[in-house]
């Protein structure tokens, strides 16, 4: 996406307009796809640009329609406040995470404490994908795959994350193929 977009700043500057236009859209998109809003709407703008420079009036219209899409996204996720509930559900994750990893007693007993901590968590935020994320981790642990892979079922589809949503779909996919993820390959180093 960044090279799409370089090349459409080039273009640009190059008088290329039409093409730099189209360079910028399919960067604006790509970033949309893998979570980098605030840059996708910066190529959107080199977008509108391009395609008044390009004389590309009636392609306009759509262009700023994606743009106000964007922006009303983003306006609101930053306005975004957490409930009490969602809080306390946080704080419960948090919990089940330091009881794994500093707690004392057994790790059957660490592991189950995690577990609980978590499965209150998912009660109290049902909307929240990475509870179940990390509940599914805990279960690995356990060596429960079958129920490992229920929680990421019902994390996938709790999230509208596109970047997240591969993610765990490749987690699933390694789980059930046995073959360890790589790093390179995830969603997000695309």
């Amino acid at each position: 996406a960044s090279v799409l977009l370089n090349r459409s700043l080039t273009r640009r500057d190059g008088l290329r307009f039409a093409e730099a236009a189209d360079d910028a859209r399919q960067a604006a998109i790509s970033f949309e796809l893998q979570g980098q809003r605030v840059t996708a709407v910066r190529s959107w703008l080199v977008v509108l640009d391009c395609l008044l420079d390009a004389g590309r009036q009636v392609e306009l219209a759509d262009a700023a329609a994606q743009l106000r899409r964007l922006v009303a996204e983003l306006a609101a996720y930053t306005s975004w406040t957490s409930t009490a509930e969602q809080e306390l559900a946080d704080e419960h994750a948090g919990r089940a995470v330091r009881i794994l990893i500093d707690g004392r007693g057994s790790m059957p007993n660490r592991r189950r404490a995690a577990r609980e901590h978590l499965d209150y968590a998912i009660e109290l935020d049902r909307d929240n994908a990475w509870f179940l994320i990390e509940r599914a981790f805990v279960e690995l642990a356990q060596g429960a795959q079958p129920e490992a892979d229920r929680s990421l079922v019902l994390a996938l589809a709790r999230t509208d994350d596109p970047v997240l949503s591969d993610g765990i779909t490749a987690l699933r996919t390694s789980l059930r193929t046995g073959t360890p993820l790589d790093a390179r390959s995830a969603p997000a180093a695309r």
